[in-house]
């Protein structure tokens, strides 16, 4: 599993990102969410991790600016269950990540079972066609085909 990346928080509100050695924005923290990445804020002077308050701003700074309007349903029942909501999307991923793995080896172990019987079937099929029996019935029939073409070669005689 990758890292987090980390941004800081200092005293006078400004966020730094410390793998990019640059100031950035809440807007700019939205798009490395966005994009997937897995960061982490942290405030520089208590060390204590700000990312759940962090992103709360950048929620309500996307309301702010009409870039992506909160639901306002989602938002009282994120309020009414005091957080209960996230915390039961969070066991839903994670279910969900376990049920994709899952299914993922299963399909892998079906795979190779699929493949295995596959390549026996065609090794017996192979193996048939190459059979010491198989080969003298073949030289047999190729010994008749050659004595009747020998024997249609010769001259008929006339009467």
């Amino acid at each position: 599993m990758a890292e987090s990346r980390v941004i800081k928080r200092y005293s006078n509100r400004k966020l730094y990102d410390t793998s990019e050695s640059r100031y950035v924005t809440l807007s700019v923290v939205a798009e490395l969410i966005k994009d997937g990445v897995d960061l982490v804020i942290i405030d520089n002077t208590t060390g204590e991790d700000i990312t759940t308050r962090t992103l709360a701003q950048v929620l309500l700074e996307e309301e702010r600016t009409h870039r992506n309007p909160l639901n306002l349903m989602a938002v009282r029942d994120l309020i009414k269950s005091s957080g209960e909501l996230l915390h039961n999307l969070d066991h839903l991923r994670a279910d969900a990540g376990r049920k994709v793995t899952t299914f993922r080896t299963e399909a892998e172990k079906r795979v190779n079972e699929l493949k295995e019987d596959a390549e026996k079937k065609l090794s017996h099929i192979l193996g048939a066609t190459r059979s010491p029996d198989l080969a003298q019935r073949v030289e047999a029939l190729e010994a008749r085909l050659e004595a009747l073409e020998a024997l249609l070669r010769k001259p008929t005689i006339k009467r």
